[in-house]
């Protein structure tokens, strides 16, 4: 008779290779984030098999690889980190894992692979004896220290993403508040664990509701919050900027500089590039033939601006153009404030609001409001 634990596991294992697939199938995705993801996916897949395994296979070898099953708890952090980076920042930023980072999970493999050459009941007498509680402690307490390492580095990514995202695009993204679900629901699932490693090893009072098995049972909700948000907003997983470079104050030379602004009015003006409600740092650079920190350094230090600000500005400026042209008696705000090139109506509302002053009903209601500077 199953239980629903078991059926809640099962799910994860079925869920996790769901989407496994679902994340390979996505177009123009970010290859290499996705690749980490889906080992990450992988893991909790191997790891929720093992854990059934652990509680329906009655045979005592099985015990063997649930020593196994634990190194998984040390891969999780190391490779949700990466993936998180590859999330927000471009390979370019020297992502590589140092070797040390993987020293706790070779640690409880190499003492899998000692227990694969004890006899059988040798090991079982262990594992039932004081000697192995030491190693329970041991891994359970790396485990815990691990997840919120890394938790404070994925947090700490997320405040530098902060810092320059306004500088390379154009449009909100989901990625940061994906982010902080993820982050935030592991960290109550951290707390909790640790909350039962004291209450066992330093009170000897199990709790029935909150223990090692409360962090087994958060990797499928994981990868259930993990695929909601692969098929609702697939553009998570596929978008990155790149990380700032230091540039000099006079990087560009007078003639260069005016080569640029000849040409980024050109496309702005002319080809209305700013319609592109996915229109980023990078490609923009690509239009006007320069690097995205030469066009950087430009809208920063001679228009005194940020790309979002500069872009948004351009977009405004189509929405006023339309609605004195009358369109929204055939549209509604929202329509021409997507075909000016905004992707959310909350980004329109904000940009909207510090560029006139107005919310755009007061703007087409409010005649006071054809006094706003359109050039």
């Amino acid at each position: 008779m199953y239980s629903f634990f078991d059926i809640l596991l099962f799910l994860g294992i079925s869920q996790g290779l769901f989407l496994v697939i679902a994340l390979q199938s996505l177009q123009n995705r970010n290859v290499e984030a996705n690749q980490l993801i889906t080992r990450c996916l992988l893991i909790a897949v191997l790891m929720l098999f093992g854990r059934v395994a652990l509680f329906r296979v009655q045979e005592l070898w099985v015990w063997r690889f649930a020593i196994l099953a634990d190194t998984t708890i040390f891969l999780f952090g190391p490779w949700l980190y990466s993936y998180f980076h590859l999330l927000f920042l471009q390979k370019t930023d020297q992502l590589t894992l140092r070797v040390w980072e993987y020293i706790p999970a070779l640690l409880n493999l190499g003492l899998f692979l000692w227990t694969l050459s004890l006899d059988l009941e040798y090991f079982v007498q262990l594992y039932q004896g004081e000697y192995f509680q030491y190693v329970f402690l041991a891994v359970e307490a790396g485990g815990i220290i691990s997840l919120f390492v890394y938790l404070s580095r994925i947090f700490r990514l997320t405040q530098t993403y902060r810092r320059i995202k306004d500088q390379q695009i154009s449009f909100p993204q989901s990625a940061l508040p994906f982010t902080m679900i993820v982050v935030g629901f592991l960290a109550i699932i951290g707390l909790l664990w640790l909350i039962s490693f004291i209450s066992v090893y330093v009170f000897q009072n199990y709790l029935p509701m909150l223990n090692y098995n409360t962090f087994w049972v958060a990797i499928p909700i994981l990868t259930y919050l993990i695929g909601y948000y692969s098929l609702r907003q697939p553009e998570i997983f596929r978008v990155h900027i790149y990380p700032k470079a230091k540039v000099k104050r006079n990087r560009l030379d007078i003639v260069t500089e005016q080569r640029l602004k000849k040409r980024l009015q050109f496309y702005m003006e002319e080809e209305h590039v700013y319609l592109q409600d996915d229109l980023t740092l990078k490609k923009l650079a690509d239009m006007i033939d320069t690097s995205p920190n030469n066009l950087s350094w430009l809208l920063n230090q001679v228009y005194q601006t940020t790309f979002y600000k500069y872009v948004n500005k351009y977009r405004v400026q189509s929405f006023v153009r339309r609605v004195k042209n009358k369109e929204y008696e055939q549209k509604t705000l929202l329509g021409l404030a997507f075909d000016s090139g905004f992707s959310s109506k909350s980004a329109f509302n904000t940009s909207f609001k510090a560029e006139t002053g107005f919310t755009p009903s007061q703007f087409v209601n409010d005649r006071s409001s054809n006094g706003y500077n359109n050039t």
